[in-house]
C-alpha cells in the first residue's frame, strides 16, 4: 500500500475490483526452518514464543486474529486497519499489533517491540508488515505477520527503508541502492538494478505486479516486479527539483510528489498524477502552496497530507480545500481513505492523543475508533487501512 488527476474516480465498486490480490493475501508468515542469508538481507526462523525481538519488529509472541480476518481466498477488505497500540505510550514495552474490522470487531495479532510501525497491510488484511527502521547505516527489522494465526516471519536488511507487500513477497527499498525482493518465507531472491534515491521510498500497485521508485536524479521509474523490466521512466515536471513515489489512483494512474527547486523543506511538495501506460507528462493534482503529498482519490475529491512538525490531513474539492479537523485539531496523518471515508491517526504529545478516528467525508464528522476511551483503548502509534492504494 502506500502515497499522492483527474480522469478516474475510484468508486467503491472500482476500488473493490482493483484489489484482486489473491497471491499477496497468502503472503508471509510461513516460518523458515533454517536462516537464509544474502548480501544486504537475512531471514531468521519464526518462533511462536520467546523474546525474539532481535529478529524483527515483533517480539516473537503471536496470538492471531483468525476470528475477524476475511476468509482465505478473499480479495478485498476495505476498511480493515492494522494498528500498533501501546498501553500507556510509545516506549512502554507493551506494544501489540491489533487488527480492526470496519464494523468495530478487533483482535490482537501479536506483540511488537517499541519503535515498531505498520509498514503495509495486504488488500485482504491477511498479511501485515511491521518495521523498525534503522538510522545511520544500521539494520532495519521487518516482521511479516499472518494475521489469522499470529505467526511472524522476520527479515533484516542493512539500510532498509520502505517495505511493501507485492505479488511474490516483500519488497524493501534501500537508500542509493537497489531495492531487494524477499519471498514469502523471508528469503532474499532478487534485486532490481539501478541508481536510486537516498530517500528509500517505494510504492507497489494494488495487484502487487508493479512498483515505482525514485532514482538518484529524482525521476520516477516504474518496474514490472517479476521480469524486472523497466516499464516507464517519468521525468521531473518542469519547475520541480525531484519527485518521490505516491499512492495508486486507479487502474491507469498513480501519484508522485515533486518538490520545488531550492525547497528549504525537503518534505514540501506538489502532488502529480502519472500514467502506468502511455507517455503523457505528469498532470498536477494539488499543490496547497507546495505542501501537498500522499494524495488519495475519494468520492468528494482528494484527501492528502500537508507536512509539518505533526502533519495534517486535508481534503480538496476542485479549487477549494480545507483541513479534516477532529475536536478543532488538524494534527492528523492519513492511515487510508476511500469512498466517503478516511482513517486518520495522531502521534500523541503535542501531535494529538495517540488515537485513530474514522472521518465521514460527506458531513465532515469523526468517530474515534482506537485509543483511550474506545474498546481497543491504549495509545496508537501507527496504523494503515486497506483502501485500494
Amino acid at each position: 500500500m502506500a502515497r499522492k488527476g483527474i480522469r478516474h474516480t475510484l468508486t467503491t465498486g472500482a476500488t473493490l475490483a482493483l484489489l484482486g490480490l489473491g497471491s499477496i493475501g497468502s503472503l508471509g508468515c510461513q516460518t523458515t526452518n533454517q536462516g537464509a542469508t544474502a548480501p544486504g538481507g537475512a531471514a531468521t526462523s519464526s518462533p511462536s514464543q520467546g523474546s525474539g525481538s532481535e529478529g524483527g519488529s515483533g517480539n516473537g509472541s503471536g496470538r492471531g486474529a483468525g476470528s475477524i480476518v476475511p476468509a482465505a481466498g478473499s480479495k478485498t477488505a476495505l476498511g480493515f486497519t492494522a494498528i500498533v497500540r501501546h498501553e500507556t505510550g510509545p516506549q512502554d514495552g507493551k506494544g501489540t499489533l491489533v487488527l480492526r474490522a470496519p464494523d468495530g470487531r478487533h483482535a490482537t495479532v501479536g506483540e511488537v517491540s517499541d519503535g515498531a510501525e505498520v509498514a503495509d497491510i495486504s488488500s485482504n488484511a491477511r498479511t501485515v508488515v511491521t518495521a523498525i527502521r534503522a538510522k545511520g547505516g544500521g539494520e532495519s527489522r521487518y516482521t511479516i505477520w499472518d494475521t489469522a494465526t499470529g505467526k511472524p516471519t522476520y527479515v533484516r536488511v542493512k539500510d532498509g527503508g520502505d517495505a511493501v507487500l507485492v505479488q511474490d513477497g516483500l519488497l524493501v527499498a534501500r537508500p542509493k541502492q537497489s531495492p531487494q525482493l524477499f519471498d514469502r518465507s523471508g528469503k532474499p531472491v532478487r534485486t532490481y538494478e539501478g541508481s536510486f534515491s537516498p530517500s528509500a521510498e517505494v510504492v507497489a500497485s494494488a495487484d502487487g505486479k508493479r512498483f515505482w521508485i525514485a532514482d538518484d536524479g529524482g525521476r520516477i521509474r516504474l518496474f514490472d516486479l517479476r521480469s524486472g523490466t523497466e516499464l516507464r521512466q517519468i521525468e521531473v515536471p518542469s519547475g520541480r527539483a525531484s519527485c518521490s513515489p505516491g499512492p495508486q489512483l486507479s487502474y491507469e494512474d498513480f501519484t508522485m510528489d515533486c518538490s520545488a527547486p531550492g525547497d528549504a523543506d525537503p518534505s514540501g511538495s506538489t502532488a502529480y498524477m502519472a500514467q502506468f501506460y502511455g507517455t503523457a507528462a505528469p498532470q498536477r493534482l494539488v499543490d496547497h502552496g507546495d505542501q501537498a503529498s500522499q494524495a488519495r482519490r475519494v468520492n468528494p475529491g482528494l484527501v492528502y497530507e500537508v507536512p509539518g512538525v505533526c502533519g495534517s490531513a486535508w481534503i480538496s474539492r476542485g479549487a477549494s480545500y480545507e483541513p479534516l479537523k477532529v475536536d478543532e485539531s488538524d494534527t492528523r496523518q492519513v492511515a487510508g481513505a476511500y469512498g466517503d471515508t478516511a482513517y486518520l491517526t495522531s502521534w500523541g504529545g503535542q501531535c494529538g492523543d495517540g488515537d485513530l478516528v474514522r472521518f465521514d467525508l460527506a458531513n465532515l464528522k469523526s468517530t474515534k475508533v482506537a485509543g483511550k476511551g474506545t474498546p481497543i483503548g491504549g495509545f496508537v502509534t501507527s496504523a494503515k487501512t486497506v483502501d485500494g492504494t
